[in-house]
């Protein structure tokens, strides 16, 4: 059998069984858009850790023995493929012309938004797609896309809270954003000056925060705060 290994901290090592030639897999591979490294002299492959689930799916038809140390993590990868597959099926789908307008309908706010900002908005607030990243110019509105995303998230109870990390010279530029559209709607809170004050605001109620990227140590804290809330909303027994 053609054995999977890991190789490292961050590597696969792939060994041909002795009915499979090195160059029928290294061709398997690149069909299924990976690029293996080579070393023809001991008859190895290596990949990245990362893309075991993709490996596995381009050497289909081959007996594979995964080492029992990647069983699990091919189990999860599977399932993390699977959902991007069906995440970039969704996003195809909602940039077809009004799919996004109707999949919002029910939210009559969208008519402040351009059509690209209602097709970012569209495919943000799906709760099959995750990880969404968007790449607008600057100046095309996604800071106003990410406040409406949060704002329709909100009304159907989804979230609770939005975290910002931004540059400093945007944290306040995201504070003005959400009162010129939503006026008086969000509590908004800039979480700035030392790592005390931070704690003490992030301990304060507030439905949007914001933060400069430089500093790990507040990421962590709204990360446990938002653990909190929502061990304190999940239901017993939950």
């Amino acid at each position: 059998m053609t054995k999977i290994e890991t190789h490292g901290s961050g590597a696969l090592r792939i060994r041909p069984g002795p009915k499979v030639s090195l160059a029928s897999l290294r061709q398997a591979l690149i069909q299924g858009g990976l690029e293996p490294v080579m070393d023809w002299r001991s008859k190895e492959i290596y990949l990245p850790a990362a893309v075991l689930g993709m490996a596995c799916s381009a050497l289909e038809g081959i007996d594979l023995d995964v080492s029992e140390s990647l069983a699990v993590t091919k189990k999860e990868l599977l399932r993390q493929e699977a959902s991007l597959t069906e995440g970039k099926r969704l996003i195809e789908y909602l940039s077809r012309p009004g799919k996004a307008n109707d999949a919002l309908a029910a939210f009559p706010e969208i008519d402040r938004l351009d059509q690209h900002q209602v097709e970012a908005v569209a495919v943000a607030i799906q709760p099959s797609i995750s990880g969404f990243c968007l790449f607008d110019e600057q100046g095309l509105g996604k800071t106003v896309s990410a406040l409406y995303a949060f704002h329709l998230l909100r009304q159907t109870e989804a979230i609770e809270t939005m975290f910002v990390v931004c540059p400093k010279n945007m944290v306040l530029e995201w504070e003005r954003d959400a009162e010129r559209f939503f006026p008086g709607k969000y509590a908004c809170k800039a979480i700035l000056g030392s790592i005390s004050t931070k704690r003490r605001l992030l301990e304060e109620d507030a439905d949007i925060l914001y933060h400069q990227f430089r500093n790990p140590d507040t990421i962590i804290l709204a990360l446990e705060r938002a653990i909190r809330v929502q061990a304190k909303r999940r239901p017993p027994g939950g």
